[in-house]
């Protein structure tokens, strides 16, 4: 029996130590005053008896006989009443090994106490056992007494709770709950025993001590203006533009010329043509445009054109002159004139696109000595009754008559077989039958090939067309430019005034360029250098039609069994009556089909 009470004894005691039994939870109060380990007011609840305090029945917490009003473990800090009379032994011996320090100024019966951890230890001799070292977790710091022996227990910066509580101790501090410690109203933000602040938006720096507008806040916005207001008016010019292309194609005909023939081109289309215009595309200068190359990929390949752009001249003068073209050039179909390609009707003033003559100007090759093509005689012949025949086809053929107005090498242009092409009708007036002369309202023209009865009277005729041609004729067989000046006896004399006068006296043959390889070949350019003097006749009257002109250059032609000069064009059929030439007397049959934009071949 006594074995059997042993047996269950010992159970008993057993499962008790394993916890089978509720263990009395410590109280942390006394009345009003909280008790905080490593204080206890029984000796499981506090760390050693020395922190071991006593509450009263009348829930007063007493120290010894002194009683205790505040614990403060943060700080270390005892608030004590002090009894009628005391002296600083007793509270010596109150507060025994937690080594208290009274307060030299003490106010209300009260006195403020410092307690720590006396162990006679320091905090680096206290850490090396951590068995008995009081300062719990990892979040705790130690700081040593000023001048004796022993330590405190504090919560690391950034954290808060009991340093002596294993099982709570210091926990993190939360600084971005209210209020807000990040000063410009920056964004808080908490880290383990600290936090950071982020500038608000808009503004730059360290966040907590300051924070300064920044540039972006600036530059973003604005640069969202600018591209705004780009955007926009990069709007409004393209719809400006466009309105402005739709009022220029009205305005310059383009309703009734799209119907016709003739191809339009966009003002795109020749930007890209031309590569913005750009000078190494530059094919020349006129008196108010110039001349561009350009290629257009179609359907059928690529075609070369030749833009004809205004200068920067009077806007009203321009399209006055550029209308009045785009009128003489639509009235033109002939193998030796330059053919219009299209237009575009975009533009202020309607540019002209012709077709690209790809071997220059007669001008080039006359006084370019790179030229090998005017170093036959029966090539300079046959360019120059081509020339003769674009002439008597405006002058006889087109309906209403065309005055070319600037006959010049410059404006005779040579294809790839070097066949002559007349273009740069600028100057060009139409004439009606009953008024074949014309008073110019300003003089134009090129210095050297202007008749002098045009200069003289301000009285612009076919006839003054012919002058111009007479003068290209001296410059074929000279090689000289009119301008030029030749020196006889000390004097100088203007080289179209010595050919006149040479060819009269019979020395022209001084004067030419070239040597004839036979007599019949001196014959024949003797000829020419006749129709030249006629042509140069200083009155108008005088001078001879451009028809009777081809027709002498053709039976020369003829004679000499040279190139013969096809008469044929798209619109008018030219026909030479064999029996005719022969007899030195040519007939010229006009085949004129209904002119004007309607049969334009475009």
């Amino acid at each position: 029996m006594k074995m059997v009470h042993w047996l269950l004894t010992l159970a008993v005691a057993w499962w008790l130590r394993q916890g089978g039994a509720q263990k009395e939870p410590c109280s942390r109060r006394c009345g009003k005053v909280e008790v905080p380990f490593p204080f206890g007011l029984k000796a499981n609840c506090s760390r050693s008896r020395d922190f071991l305090l006593n509450c009263t029945s009348a829930d007063q917490l007493l120290s010894g006989n002194i009683m205790v009003h505040e614990i403060d473990v943060h700080r270390s800090i005892m608030e004590v009443g002090l009894p009628t009379e005391h002296n600083d032994t007793q509270l010596l011996l109150a507060f025994r090994r937690s080594i208290p320090m009274l307060d030299t100024s003490s106010e209300n019966m009260t006195a403020t106490l410092y307690w720590g951890i006396a162990e006679n230890r320091t905090c680096e001799e206290a850490k090396s056992n951590q068995s008995s070292y009081a300062c719990a977790g990892k979040n705790t710091k130690c700081e040593d007494y000023g001048g004796e022996r022993g330590y405190f227990c504090r919560c690391k910066d950034g954290y808060e709770g009991n340093p002596y509580n294993r099982t709570q101790g210091c926990t993190d501090v939360n600084e971005c709950e209210n209020p807000n410690p990040c000063p410009f109203n920056g964004k808080c933000k908490n880290t383990p025993g600290s936090y950071t602040c982020h500038c608000p938006f808009g503004t730059r720096g360290y966040g907590k001590d300051t924070c300064r507008i920044s540039p972006w806040i600036v530059v973003v916005p604005a640069i969202f203006i600018v591209a705004f207001f780009t955007a926009v008016g990069a709007l409004v010019l393209y719809m400006w533009r466009r309105r402005s292309k739709e009022k220029n194609f009205k305005r310059n005909g383009g309703e009734l010329l799209k119907h016709h023939r003739v191809q339009i081109f966009t003002e795109a289309e020749l930007i890209k043509a031309t590569n913005n215009y750009d000078n190494s595309n530059k094919l020349g200068e006129g008196g108010f445009g110039s001349v561009y190359r350009g290629k257009v990929v179609g359907d059928a390949g690529d075609t070369i054109i030749a833009v004809k752009k205004p200068k920067d001249l009077h806007k009203s003068l321009i399209k006055m002159d550029f209308q009045h073209e785009l009128q003489i050039v639509m009235q033109i179909n002939h193998k030796n004139v330059v053919k219009l390609h299209g237009i575009c009707l975009e533009t202020r003033t309607p540019l002209l696109v012709y077709e690209y003559i790809s071997n220059g100007t007669l001008f080039q090759h006359i006084h370019q000595n790179a030229s090998t093509i005017l170093r036959s005689w029966k090539n300079r012949l046959r360019i120059a009754a081509e020339i003769a025949l674009a002439l008597e086809y405006m002058h006889s053929c087109a309906e209403p008559p065309i005055i070319h107005g600037d006959i010049k090498s410059v404006n005779i242009l040579l294809d790839h077989n070097y066949s002559a092409k007349v273009s740069d009708f600028g100057t060009s007036v139409l004439i009606s039958p009953e008024h074949s002369n014309m008073v110019a309202t300003k003089i134009q023209g090129t210095l050297g090939y202007i008749d002098p009865e045009y200069l003289t009277t301000g009285i612009i005729t076919i006839k003054s067309d012919v002058y111009s041609f007479g003068v290209v004729l001296v410059e074929l067989l000279t090689r000289k430019k009119p301008t030029s000046f030749i020196t006889r006896s000390g004097e100088s004399i203007n080289i179209i005034h010595y050919f006149i006068s040479s060819v009269k006296d019979k020395t022209f043959s001084d004067n030419i360029n070239f040597e004839a390889t036979s007599e019949d070949e001196m014959e024949r350019i003797g000829m020419v250098a006749e129709i030249a003097v006629k042509c140069l006749d200083q009155t108008s009257a005088k001078r001879p039609a451009m028809r009777e002109v081809a027709e002498q250059l053709a039976r020369i032609n003829q004679e000499l069994d040279s190139l013969t000069v096809e008469e044929n064009n798209e619109e008018t059929n030219c026909e030479v009556d064999e029996e005719s030439l022969a007899s030195h007397s040519t007939s010229v049959i006009c085949e004129t089909s209904q002119h004007g934009t309607s049969s334009s071949p475009f």
